[in-house]
């Protein structure tokens, strides 16, 4: 049943992703990236690295070139009331990039909507610094539905042409659940950084502290070939890998995460590029 939910919400969201590409096709002409050293023709080992990173830190979009689209559909632990859906779009000109993103987990009984909005910007070829806006919306059956806001920093530099590290901090200012709710929306501290050998192969860590919550650190590479790439995580509390094939101007992902205390939760990306 978990597998027959994840084909059907994945076709659903396929024709809404049709649908938005149609309608953003029109303004491809004028998507133009800031200064880098990234191709706009094909993806790179970088660019693998910075769409991983770019859902927790809206300002490594800057050094993309290339403006996308994306759609992504998880199934956690083969349970069909825990889908997590989402639908995002960021769009670069000159050194400004702005960004959109909703995503749903749970289903039609209970769940959290999440609608963000944000927007970063360049500086030069190394800085980039973003601010992401964000309305949480908690549903359950026979309950009153809940409303916040908060939102998030971040900052990623390009310390030199292999090295580069990223800092995001999720509601800093320590916002409440219902806005004037008893319980505080979480902190959370996401730290990156890459380092690049060669043109096909790169190396990152990921550093990660939630207020209440536990600390997690992990790491990973990403390796690229042709049109092909590979990425790996490992975590203290799980291990992640991610396969995409990029043709055209789209690249199709499929990633599994595994956490040793639950189990596996498959996901399904698609991205195309602007």
């Amino acid at each position: 049943m978990a597998t027959k939910s994840l084909l059907n919400n994945a076709i659903r969201l396929s024709f809404i992703f049709i649908s938005i590409i149609f309608i953003v096709h029109f303004t491809r002409a004028y998507s133009q990236g800031g200064q880098n050293c990234l191709s706009k023709e094909n993806c790179t080992v970088m660019d693998d690295y910075l769409l991983l990173v770019n859902p927790h830190n809206i300002a490594a979009g800057n050094f993309l070139n290339r403006s996308f689209i994306s759609v992504s559909i998880q199934n956690q632990l083969f349970i069909k009331e825990l889908m997590n859906e989402e639908i995002s779009a960021q769009w670069i000109y000159k050194t400004n990039a702005f960004s959109v993103d909703i995503r749903h987990f749970g289903y039609s009984k209970y769940g959290e909507m999440k609608i963000s909005a944000g927007y970063s910007k360049q500086f030069g070829n190394k800085i980039a610094i973003g601010l992401n806006f964000h309305y949480l919306l908690n549903h359950a059956i026979h309950y009153k539905a809940q409303n916040s806001f908060t939102f998030d920093l971040s900052f990623q530099a390009a310390i030199s042409e292999k090295f580069g590290l990223g800092l995001a901090v999720y509601n800093p200012a320590r916002l409440k659940y219902g806005i004037k709710g008893g319980q505080m929306i979480p902190i959370e501290f996401i730290y990156d950084c890459y380092y690049k050998i060669g043109k096909k192969l790169l190396l990152f860590s990921e550093i990660e502290k939630k207020i209440p919550g536990a600390f997690n650190i992990g790491l990973g590479m990403s390796y690229h070939y042709s049109q092909l790439s590979f990425s790996s995580l490992l975590t203290l509390t799980s291990c992640s890998f991610l396969i995409s094939v990029e043709w055209h101007s789209f690249i199709f992902g499929i990633r599994s995460d595994f956490y040793y205390k639950t189990g596996i939760s498959p996901t399904l990306n698609l991205y195309y590029l602007l």
